[in-house]
């Protein structure tokens, strides 16, 4: 009987072995399918650790139970490891602790996770999962913490959450989740710590229904969260510690009850929409430590009851539209290391013993408000000072000498204020600062001979009224990275030992009274700057610097910015410019510069701004400019450049601003400038530019400002112009312009400037352009117009000045014109059109009785060796010369042309691109007016006038036409002008 008992325990102990031998190699799988799904492992830390020839208890990041040796904890995190997490991973059927955070895995999270029952612990953060949280979450029963942040998970937060009865801390943050916040989330009792900031979560703040005594933590900061907040969840929330709701949309009032959260340590609703007062009641939160209630829509008052505050650190109320005297308990909370009160319309002084009301601040911030007063000397008091701002505010007095004893001052802003006299000396020692910022005050004196500031890195001083000489020891600021002393008196030459500031980005010292060294011309100073290899951007403009650029100058081989002009200089553009490959803004305008521009300019590829106008520059402009593809601004006007204006510059479709004026450019305009459909300002005036204005210039739709002013340009002003709606200035006046005002001008709505004076413009001022609703300034003076000044919109306002010179205009006599006599003007007009229809009538008669040409028959073939005349002979005797009736018509129909608009076939704007018949065809029949002679347009019967034009014009189209078969007979002609007169004299009879 003892020996089958004992044979029964054996094999139930082998059993047990077998089995436990059989999970253990199940875990081992498991570990080795992970394993196997890593695809980078930067140490080979697994590959070395993890071995089949060691038990899975002693592998790194492996933790087994005593008992059953099974694994218990997985905690990989920060192995810098990248892969996917294997389903072979759901076997860890013990495991109650799983860390991969601070990794790299991406991918999926397994369904086969779900099978690990015994997880109390979670942590999947930063890393890089790019899928939705699956639902199987909420069957871990056990589960405590959950810790997926920091990802890029996407989709709903599952309503299975809700389930885990045990959880105690949930961090779902920086994600992309999105949808609402589960209220069933606020029914776990035991939560402790809620983290969703910075995700896309919207609607409303959950509802709480009962008392939550363990939760601590609320953080929704950054999210799409809006409406109110409930008033009566902080009932439910009696140990609350943090509730950050920052960055988000909620509105309406902030709750008093917030208060009920009497242990609230941190409470953050910055940078929502809430509107109204603060609440008093926070004052009653006497265990906060940090108050942030910016950027919101608020009003009134800082509540003086915040002064009860006793351990609070940190109070934002920055851009809240608070406005009053802050109150005198804010400056008496003797905890507050952190104030800021910037963007508001606070007001008051600051109370003289800051030092013993605030002994423990760090950092205030009162930018942008209404401060006035002094600057207290007790501040040098509060030692633990490390940035002091005071910018844009009312203050003023001098800058007290005391200031300089605070030992761990990092930043000084006093900018934007009144402040005068000297600038304290000692400022110019403290060994930790690192930004100065003093600009736009009245500030005076010299700077000190002496500076230290080892580790400054910003100095701003422009706008005040200092003087004296830069001193050479600015260099002991080794780590400055900005220098601003622009607008002051500054005198003396710009120190060399600038180039010692190894690390300067910035440097601004324009509008002084600086100069180069006296013992030459160069300007070596900028030698000098060629060792800061960082600076970027270099302003110079507005010193008397008297001197050249040396050929180091292209040296500067960092530089963004380049700007010297009104700077005296001298001399050529040193050709080594070519080397600036970096620069984006080149400024030289308004010097003495001779000399031509050097083609190497064509080097500096991502230049966007040329400027180098007011200058002595000669030669002609070199194309390489063209090959500066990102230019928008080019300035070369008032210079002496002659030659061509280069075509190359309508390739250049980066151009917004082109400045060619006032140089001696003799060539015509071109045809390719017409292709910057985004130039803005096109000024090309005070050259002697010829030729003719193309109907392409109405291509230039973005195009606001023209001034092709003073120039030799000729024939007709394009009709196409008034498709340019943005137009605000355009000025032709001053060249050999003739034609009429195009009707479509009217349609230039944007229009305050038109300038067309001293051209040869004849008819009619369009009535037109009494729709032009902002045209401040009009110009017709010292043309050739005729006919009744308009009266309406904006001509009521333009006086005699506008309108001299043209003797054939009449019109109100303040405008010292002769008063228009309207019956005479009509019948003049009326019957010069009927005596024009009867001309041609005869004409017509006579082709019906005897052909314009001589007919000979020879060969069955009707031909002529009579030569005609070019533009009025029909197509098919220019090229077999065949001569018919039909062709009588052609050339008839070109005449009936002539005889109405006032043009030849052979004017030079018909080119092979645009034939007369073509520009007619255009124009009918709503156009009329802008082709037909103004002078046949009465003003009384000017509706009557163009359907009588234009019905004579469409007539001497189909006459034109190039097909002898499509033209009409000469008896259809003859009979249809007959009906288009008698037409005309009824409606004028009816007027």
């Amino acid at each position: 009987m003892v020996i089958i008992t004992a044979f029964l325990v054996l094999s139930l102990m082998l059993s047990l072995v077998k089995a436990a031998a059989t999970n253990v190699t199940t875990d081992q799988h498991a570990l080795l399918a992970l394993k196997d799904h890593i695809t980078y492992d930067p140490t080979n830390l697994l590959d070395k650790n993890w071995s089949t020839n060691t038990s899975i208890c002693t592998w790194i990041g492996v933790t087994c139970g005593v008992r059953h040796h099974r694994v218990t904890v997985l905690n990989i995190s920060n192995f810098g490891l990248a892969g996917t997490i294997p389903p072979q991973l759901g076997n860890l059927s013990f495991l109650q602790v799983l860390i991969i955070g601070n990794n790299s895995f991406s991918g999926s999270l397994p369904d086969e996770l779900a099978q690990l029952h015994r997880l109390k612990l979670v942590n999947f953060s930063f890393n890089s999962f790019h899928t939705q949280i699956p639902s199987w979450i909420g069957s871990l029963s056990k589960l405590q913490h959950l810790f997926l942040n920091n990802n890029n998970l996407v989709g709903t937060i599952p309503l299975s959450l809700g389930n885990l009865s045990s959880l105690r801390v949930v961090n779902l943050g920086f994600n992309q989740l999105s949808g609402t916040i589960p209220s069933s989330m606020f029914q776990i009792s035991s939560l402790e710590r809620l983290d969703l900031s910075e995700n896309q979560l919207s609607d409303s703040f959950p509802s709480i229904n009962f008392t939550l005594p363990s939760l601590q933590v609320i953080q929704f900061s950054s999210n799409s969260l809006s409406g109110g907040l409930p008033s009566h969840i902080f009932n439910y929330l009696p140990n609350l510690k943090m509730l950050s709701l920052a960055s988000n949309m909620f509105d309406g009032q902030i709750p008093s009850t917030i208060s009920e959260c009497q242990q609230l340590q941190f409470l953050s609703l910055h940078l929502n929409n809430f509107t109204g007062y603060i609440p008093k009641e926070i004052g009653n939160m006497t265990m906060l430590k940090e108050l942030h209630l910016g950027i919101n829509e608020l009003h009134g008052t800082v509540p003086s009851e915040i002064g009860n505050l006793r351990n609070l650190k940190i109070l934002n109320l920055i851009k809240c539209n608070l406005a009053g005297i802050v109150p005198n308990t804010i400056f008496n909370i003797s905890t507050l290391e952190e104030l800021a009160l910037v963007g508001n319309q606070l007001s008051g002084h600051l109370p003289s013993s800051i030092d013993s009301g605030l002994p423990n601040l760090e950092w205030i911030n009162l930018r942008g408000n209404k401060f006035s007063g002094t600057i207290p000397k007790s501040i040098s008091n509060v030692s633990k000072l490390s940035v002091l701002n005071l910018g844009s505010n009312l203050i003023s007095g001098s800058i007290p000498f005391e200031i300089g004893d605070l030992p761990n001052l990092l930043e000084l802003w006093l900018r934007h204020n009144s402040l005068t006299g000297f600038i304290p000396s000692t400022i110019f020692n403290m060994s930790k600062l690192e930004v100065i910022s003093l600009q736009n005050n009245s500030l005076s004196g010299h700077l000190p001979s002496s500076i230290g500031l080892p580790n400054l890195k910003e100095l701003h001083l422009w706008l005040n009224e200092l003087d004296g000489v830069i001193p050479n020891s600015i260099s002991n600021a080794s780590q400055l990275l900005v220098l601003e002393l622009s607008k002051n008196s500054f005198s003396g030459p710009v120190p060399t030992t600038l180039g010692e500031l190894r690390y300067l980005q910035f440097l601004n010292i324009q509008s002084n009274q600086l100069t180069g060294e006296p013992s030459t011309q160069e300007l070596t100073f900028l030698s000098s700057l060629t060792n800061c290899q960082h600076l970027n951007t270099l302003r110079l403009s507005g010193n008397p610097l008297h001197g050249t650029l040396p050929i180091s100058i292209g040296n500067l081989s960092g530089i963004l910015l380049f700007s010297a002009n009104n700077c005296k200089i001298k001399g050529n553009i040193p050709l080594g410019i070519g080397n600036l490959s970096n620069l984006t803004n080149f400024e030289l305008n308004d010097n003495q510069l001779t000399g031509s521009i050097p083609i190497q300019i064509g080097k500096m590829r991502r230049l966007q701004v040329l400027k180098l106008q007011g200058n002595r520059l000669q030669g002609s402009i070199p194309s390489e400019i063209c090959n500066l593809r990102n230019l928008g601004d080019l300035y070369l006007s008032d210079n002496k450049f002659f030659g061509s204006v280069p075509t190359c510059l309508g390739d250049i479709t980066s151009l917004r601003v082109l400045h060619l004026n006032s140089n001696n450019l003799t060539s015509t305009v071109p045809s390719s400038l017409w292709n910057l459909k985004d130039i803005v300002y096109l000024n090309l005036s005070n050259n002697s530019l010829i030729g003719e204005l193309p109907m392409d210039i109405g291509s230039l739709r973005a195009v606001t400002y023209i001034d092709l002013s003073w120039n030799e340009l000729s024939g007709e002003i394009p009709s196409s112009i008034g498709n340019l709606q943005n137009l605000i200035n355009f000025s032709i006046a001053h060249n050999k312009l003739k034609g009429h005002i195009p009707e479509s001008f009217g349609n230039l709505i944007s229009l305050e400037l038109l300038e067309l004076s001293s051209n040869n413009i004849s008819g009619a001022i369009p009535k037109s352009l009494e729709k032009l609703r902002y045209l401040k300034y009009l110009n017709v003076s010292f043309n050739r117009l005729d006919g009744e000044i308009p009266t309406g919109g904006a001509f009521a306002n333009f006086s005699a000045e506008s309108f001299m010179g043209n003797g054939q205009l009449c019109g109100a006599p303040r405008l010292q014109v002769p008063p228009c006599k309207t019956g005479s003007i009509r019948k003049s007009k009326t019957t010069k059109l009927v005596i024009l229809i009867c001309i041609i009538l005869a004409i017509a008669s006579a082709i019906v009785v005897l052909p314009l040409t001589i007919l000979c028959e020879e060969d069955s073939r009707t031909q002529t060796h009579t030569l005609a005349t070019i533009g009025y002979m029909a197509p098919e005797y220019g090229s077999e010369g065949i001569v018919s009736v039909r062709g009588d018509v052609y050339s008839f129909g070109i005449l009936m042309m002539e005889t109405f608009t006032r043009k030849k076939p052979t004017d030079n704007k018909f080119v092979e691109r645009l034939s007369m018949q073509c520009w007619i065809k255009e124009a009918l029949p709503h156009s009329v007016t802008e082709v037909a002679d103004a002078n046949l347009l009465g003003e009384e019967n000017i509706t009557a006038a163009k359907d009588c034009i234009s019905s004579i014009l469409e007539l001497a189209v189909d006459c034109s036409a190039n097909s002898p078969e499509n033209r009409l007979d000469i008896t259809i002609v003859l009979t249809t002008l007959a009906n288009i007169r008698t037409r005309f004299q009824k409606s004028v009879a009816r007027t």
